[in-house]
């Protein structure tokens, strides 16, 4: 899972008069020289002239971080689609109130203990959500009106110091995230073995401890403004900030999950619940290749938990959920017809949600918070694989 992508310095061959892309597999530096292109200072693969990431990090012969606008989907480079100012603060350890208030307000107690490790800081507010133009989303989103409930917006698993999950709320209120949990242990054993499912969350059968998984809530109090955007660093926050640029100008993960030999980072709260966190710091929490992620809500009492938002990719059925016929839970899309997210990512990418209508979602008869078929949405055509954006909405994100 999350496995990090390792960097090779690679041999620029026999030193040639003119530095090209037939002669260097890395860049060409301001003197004409073929370099390994993996520094910060001299980025680049492919023989092209080096870049310097300023601010950001050299990953893979690209500059990530920094002041450097991701590209959109339409193509072209342009600057981060809105900004968002950092979403409170805390204190590392013990309890308080909440880390400050956002926009539409609301305050919380601190976010208490879990097995994921360590002691949640406040819930607190997030950070602005802003964006940076619809673009032409619509065009495959369809007309429909933005979703009435949060959503996962963006989600990056690798490499593994920079996984993190991205989470939008399109509606016109603040929402209480305290009853609110994020998982991805399902799993549907092919040969009898032991069975994961979220929904068994309510017999504490629902797994999440093992096999870098999780089962995750968020801290008690934790609140995210209307139109605003939030990050949860999966592998800490301290990887999180050691890996964008974005900490260094202030703006920081709303939450974290502390995994082993982590420090608890003390502007990001603590998520609370289960997680593996000795494996996650070995190879990560999210699975690159095929995994599921799933939003929740569930209020502790209820028989039933009601399904937020559900995204997938790859091609594993045994990571998806169907709970038809599972005690008087309405029908789910068979897991065969489920539409994962396209294409694949890589340690610059990440899949990003462009249609916050969830396009041809069905919004009747479904186990959602709001009535929704959440495991109907075509996922392969509302979201996309492009350049990372945390804490901020995709550039074409619409309608």
């Amino acid at each position: 899972m999350g496995v990090a992508a390792l960097i090779a310095v690679v041999s620029c061959g026999t030193q040639a008069s003119r530095c090209t892309a037939a002669n260097c597999n890395g860049c060409c530096d301001d003197t004409g020289a073929c370099v390994s292109g993996i520094s910060n200072v001299n980025c680049g693969k492919g023989g092209v002239m080096c870049t310097d990431c300023g601010n950001g990090m050299c990953m893979g012969g690209m500059c990530m971080g920094g002041s450097g606008g991701g590209s959109g989907t339409a193509g072209g480079s342009g600057t981060a689609g809105g900004t968002g100012t950092a979403g409170g603060t805390g204190r590392a350890g013990g309890t308080g109130t909440a880390g400050g208030t956002g926009t539409a307000g609301g305050t919380g107690t601190a976010g208490g203990t879990g097995t994921a490790g360590g002691t949640g800081t406040a819930g607190g507010t997030g950070t602005a959500g802003g964006t940076g133009g619809t673009g032409g989303a619509s065009a495959v989103c369809g007309a429909g009106a933005k979703a009435d409930h949060l959503l996962i917006n963006e989600v990056s698993v690798q490499p593994t110091p920079a996984e993190f999950v991205e989470i939008y709320n399109p509606t016109s209120a603040p929402i209480d995230l305290s009853s609110y949990y994020l998982y991805n242990a399902t799993f549907v054993s092919a040969d009898g073995g032991t069975d994961c499912h979220y929904q068994d969350i309510v017999t504490g059968a629902q797994c999440g401890a093992l096999f870098n998984d999780f089962s995750l809530q968020f801290p008690a109090g934790a609140t995210i403004p209307a139109g605003a955007v939030q990050v949860i660093a999966m592998a800490g926050a301290n990887d999180y900030c050691n890996t964008f640029a974005k900490c260094d100008a202030g703006v920081f993960p709303e939450y974290e999950v502390v995994l082993t030999g982590n420090p608890d980072f003390a502007q990001s709260a603590n998520m609370r619940g289960q997680a593996d966190i000795d494996g996650g710091a070995t190879t990560g929490l999210l699975t690159n290749g095929s995994e599921d992620l799933v939003l929740f809500q569930w209020d502790g009492v209820a028989t039933k938990v009601k399904d937020v938002d559900y995204v997938i990719w790859g091609t594993n059925l045994q990571v998806r959920t169907d709970k038809t016929g599972v005690g008087t839970y309405l029908a789910d899309t068979p897991v065969a017809n489920q539409k994962p997210a396209g294409g694949t990512t890589a340690a610059t990418t990440s899949w990003q949600r462009i249609c916050t209508n969830e396009g041809a979602e069905t919004h009747t008869a479904g186990n959602g918070i709001t009535g929704h078929n959440e495991t109907s949405e075509p996922l392969d055509v509302t979201f996309v694989s492009a350049n990372k954006t945390p804490g901020v909405r995709n550039l074409t994100e619409g309608p």
